[in-house]
């Protein structure tokens, strides 16, 4: 049995469960955190709108047990759920024309970010219980923080677009 057919047995029920409730705290300190340090930005209440949607959602989305385990046996689903956050009605009125791509780096951010937190509880909670799991864990979460670090790079100019590799250029 290789390590993703073992992660795969090991998240079962019980796990899930335990899973999504430490990656939703870590969620809700991060989304304090981000909202605290919104206080002295420009247009503060459009992107604190923004943070509460764009965790929400991906809260809602981290919650399902199915999206949770898909999350943490493969990467590769980023883009479809990327797409449904920015293309509803709610984003669209929230982060308006005026403001460029800078909600899409947002919601790009925390959606990698939420994801990075899945992993790392993941590994908190069934490291000890596999080290060939644990190791694939500890590969997705660097998959994801190299998400986050993509979108960051996005949104500061050194990328003309965000393409899902899991590699700065």
């Amino acid at each position: 049995m290789d390590a993703h057919e073992r992660l795969e047995q090991l998240l079962d029920e019980e796990a899930l469960k335990k899973i999504i409730e430490e990656t939703d705290a870590e969620m809700k300190h991060k989304h304090a955190v981000l909202s605290e340090k919104a206080a002295g930005m420009d247009n503060v209440e459009t992107y604190r709108k923004l943070l509460d949607y764009c965790f929400d959602k991906c809260a809602a989305y981290l919650d399902d047990p199915a999206n949770m385990k898909a999350v943490l046996l493969e990467p590769r689903h980023l883009q479809q759920a990327y797409d449904t956050l920015v293309g509803a009605d709610e984003f669209k009125t929230i982060g308006g024309e005026e403001y460029k791509g800078f909600p899409r780096v947002i919601a790009m951010t925390i959606l990698a970010g939420s994801e990075v937190s899945a992993a790392d509880c993941a590994l908190h909670v069934l490291g000890k219980k596999d080290k060939d799991a644990a190791g694939a864990l500890e590969a997705l979460g660097n998959i994801y923080r190299e998400y986050v670090r993509e979108a960051i790079a996005y949104g500061n100019g050194e990328r003309k677009k965000v393409g899902l590799t899991g590699k700065v250029d």
